[in-house]
C-alpha cells in the first residue's frame, strides 16, 4: 500500500496489524468470565436496591468510562454517572485541590455511599487519583471493580486482571468487559420493554419527547 503526502511517499511499517490483532485477543481471552458475573451482579443489585452505579478513568480509559456509561443508561435502562464526565468539575476540583484528588472531591459531592458501586478503570493499575479513589471507597464500605494490567495498587472489592502490557490492548479488552454488561442488561431491558408496550396500547416508543416536555 502506498501512502503519498504531498507528492511524497511513505513506505508502510514494516509489520501488519495482524500482530496487535492477535494480542487483543489474547487480552480478552485472559479475561475471568466468572469476574464479569461479579460485576453484572453487582450493577444489578445496586439497581435494584436504589444505589448507584459510577465508573470513571483517565486518558483512553475515560473516554471508555464515558461511552459504557452512555450505554448503559440509552441501551440497557441503568443509569450509570461517570465522574470523568465533567470538564468543569475536573478543572475546578483539580485546582481547588490537586489532580490526583479530583475524582475523590467529585464522588464526595456526590455523597457516595455503601450501596453504591464503583467501577475503575486503569491501564496500568498505578494511577494517583484511582489509587485515592480506590481508598475512599474501601473506607466508605462502597463496592469498587479495577479493570487493569495490575491489581496491586489500588484499593479494591473486585477485581478484573487484564493480561497485557499493550496499552491499546488493554483498552479494548476493558471495553469488551463493559460491552459484555451492557449486552445482558440490554437484553432484559428490551424484554421488559416489550412487555410494557404489549401492556399499554399506547405507548411509543421511542416516546414523543414533545409530549413529554410540553
Amino acid at each position: 500500500m502506498k501512502v503519498i503526502i504531498n507528492d511524497i511517499e511513505y513506505k508502510p511499517a514494516p509489520h501488519s496489524s495482524h500482530p496487535f490483532l492477535s494480542d487483543t485477543i489474547e487480552a480478552i481471552a485472559s479475561l475471568s468470565r466468572h469476574d464479569i458475573d461479579v460485576l453484572c451482579d453487582a450493577v444489578g443489585a445496586a439497581n435494584e436496591t436504589g444505589g448507584r452505579i459510577f465508573v470513571c478513568g483517565n486518558g483512553g480509559d475515560a473516554s471508555i468510562a464515558s461511552h459504557w456509561a452512555l450505554d448503559m443508561t440509552k441501551n440497557a435502562g441503568i443509569p450509570v454517572i461517570c465522574l470523568n464526565d465533567s470538564i468543569a468539575a475536573i478543572t475546578a476540583y483539580s485546582n481547588d485541590t490537586d489532580y490526583d484528588n479530583y475524582l475523590c472531591a467529585i464522588a464526595h459531592g456526590m455523597n457516595i455511599k455503601s450501596g453504591d458501586v464503583c467501577v475503575m478503570l486503569s491501564t496500568s493499575g498505578g494511577s494517583g487519583n484511582i489509587i485515592n479513589l480506590g481508598r475512599m471507597c474501601a473506607r466508605l464500605g462502597v463496592e469498587s471493580f479495577l479493570l487493569s494490567s495490575s491489581l496491586d495498587h489500588v484499593s479494591h472489592t473486585h477485581g478484573i486482571l487484564i493480561d497485557s502490557d499493550i496499552i491499546e490492548c488493554i483498552e479494548d479488552a476493558q471495553a469488551a468487559v463493559l460491552h459484555a454488561v451492557v449486552r445482558m442488561f440490554k437484553h432484559w431491558h428490551n424484554i421488559n420493554l416489550q412487555y410494557r408496550i404489549s401492556k399499554t396500547i399506547d405507548k411509543k416508543y421511542p416516546p414523543d419527547y414533545d409530549e413529554l416536555i410540553f
